[in-house]
């Protein structure tokens, strides 16, 4: 003996339900004459797709036991899950992030995850532009979210201050040059920024995030020539003072990083505050970041000196005594970085069976601020042997 019992929905409920009875036998009614079709209509109402170009609606192999669905189709299974539902997308959760401590947690939503993304890639850019590297290949897909990069195929570092120059031969228009390398990383950050588009949906805050790129680059850039010069910050007035020394070295294709190591052995206050010393006596100590085809002469002299002389003025008003300062400056221009020429020669020693040049360079880079006498070999300017010497100077994207 059995009892049939139904238990009506109450009315205030009913109300709010998505479908009612009739519409739903009216659906399954619709299903059965045309299933390829009424699935193909509610996947494209109901769901939200990156990409809705499927091939077949539903394929069904017995045998394999395999059924497929809207293969070809490309959906996020998180955004239809939950990020629709939430009035606001940029301010949603992109990332749950947890600490070694369970207690260190947070969630980031897609706007911070997105403005952390642009800021830490602003801050590396600024880091290369100070130490003269030039990635040569930065495209969209050699950026990490990190702020980090990888690729290194065909990167070089300016052994002579070529702001227009790249390493990379197949880069003939130069669109990743030294100088370039800030408005690229920014450009591959609004193709992140409309990927994060699908989701997010909020144009204007991500605009407002790339927007800010800019400002945070040009502030970072400037904390590193600030720090470059030994200055305890960077001052608007020293927009001038940096520019006109970039403006000297890109005239006279000095090597930049010796230039602003040896800086640090220019005698620019007490020639400021004594009146001497004065001459070749005061660009002395910058002689070796000169070429033999471009020497500091007398032709350059002056401009020179009357740089010196101008940031010798800006030391004297800045906090500090000179004995810090110099150890400062040579704690952040290194005396050593991983030119072309030597990376080639460490290769060539491999080639040929001998690891010496090899470990010397990475025994030299393990103290790059602080090199001892076995260092000499690694210290200098690029020979001439390796202006035209393959590897030393441009490399390719296969190298």
């Amino acid at each position: 003996m059995s009892e049939v019992q139904r238990y009506p929905v109450p009315a205030d409920l009913a109300a709010t339900a998505q479908i009612n009875a009739e519409r739903y036998e009216a659906l399954y009614a619709e299903s059965i004459e045309d299933p390829e079709g009424f699935f193909d209509r509610q996947a494209r109402s109901q769901l939200t797709w990156m990409s809705d170009q499927w091939d077949r609606v539903s394929e069904v192999n017995m045998a394999r036991g395999e059924v497929k669905w809207f293969a070809g189709g490309t959906l996020n299974a998180c955004v239809n899950c939950i990020d629709r539902h939430l009035p606001e997308r940029a301010s949603q959760t992109a990332i749950l992030w947890e600490g070694d401590n369970p207690e260190d947690s947070r969630a980031i939503s897609y706007q911070e995850a997105y403005e952390a993304i642009c800021r830490r890639t602003a801050a590396l850019v600024a880091k290369w532009t100070g130490l003269g590297f030039v990635h040569g290949v930065l495209n969209t897909d050699n950026l990490s979210v990190l702020g980090l990069t990888i690729d290194y195929g065909p990167y070089g570092w300016l052994d002579r201050y070529t702001p227009g120059w790249t390493p990379n031969t197949s880069d003939h228009g130069g669109r990743y040059r030294f100088e370039q390398q800030a408005a690229v990383a920014q450009w591959n950050l609004a193709q992140l920024g409309n990927a994060l588009y699908l989701v997010v949906e909020d144009a204007p805050a991500l605009q407002a995030i790339l927007n800010d790129f800019e400002t945070h680059y040009r502030s970072c850039w400037q904390d590193e020539m600030a720090a470059k010069l030994g200055l305890s910050r960077f001052e608007p007035r020293d927009e001038g003072l940096v520019s006109e020394l970039l403006g000297l070295m890109e005239e006279a294709q000095v090597d930049p990083t010796l230039c602003f190591r040896h800086l640090a052995d220019v005698p620019a206050m007490e020639a400021v505050r004594t009146g001497a010393p004065r001459g070749m006596a005061l660009t002395e100590a910058l002689a070796p970041c000169f070429y033999d085809d471009a020497p500091l002469d007398h032709t350059r002299q002056g401009p020179w000196e009357a740089w010196i002389l101008r940031y010798g003025a800006r030391l004297h008003a800045d906090p500090g005594d000179p004995a810090t300062r110099r150890e400062r400056m040579n704690g952040k221009n290194p005396a050593i970085i991983p030119r072309n020429y030597l990376t080639q020669q460490a290769i060539d020693g491999l080639a040929a069976g001998d690891e010496a040049p090899l470990q010397r360079l990475l025994a030299g880079l393990s103290r790059p601020y602080a090199p001892t006498a076995e260092d000499v070999p690694l210290l200098g300017r690029r020979p001439a042997w390796a202006e035209a010497h393959p590897g030393c100077t441009a490399l390719s994207c296969s190298s």
